[in-house]
């Protein structure tokens, strides 16, 4: 990420322009059963390219869209969203073997800690 595109992602006026891009982006798949390309979603919204790829790609990561198949358009091979109705039902966070020790047992974390730090 360069400089100015890192001041622009946190300039707040554009953070409001992502959401509501997002949204459009997330509303042109609704009642959309066979799913649609990032192309077909750019006609639907009136957005630029990039605007449709980025926000497209946030929702995948959001897992609020998934990908159902390819579709190609024009010699090009796209992928084809189409709305979550399954979410994940849990949701687990990710911990370390040293974060995991140290919430479960923290006499052991504390022995493992003296003898990395060779205190005894």
């Amino acid at each position: 990420m360069t400089t100015a595109s890192k001041q622009a992602y946190y300039k707040p006026e554009n953070r409001v322009a992502r959401i509501s891009h997002k949204q459009k982006c997330f509303d042109a798949l609704i009642g959309e059963k066979e799913g649609l390309t990032y192309p077909e979603v750019r006609y639907k919204t009136f957005l630029k390219e990039t605007e449709c790829q980025k926000r497209l790609s946030d929702l995948y990561a959001e897992e609020k869209v998934i990908i159902v198949g390819t579709r190609e358009i024009n010699g090009n091979t796209y992928s084809v969203y189409k709305i979550n109705n399954q979410p994940p039902l849990v949701y687990c966070k990710k911990l370390t073997l040293k974060q995991f020790v140290k919430q479960e047992n923290p006499e052991l974390y504390q022995k493992w800690e003296m003898l990395n730090k060779m205190e005894l």
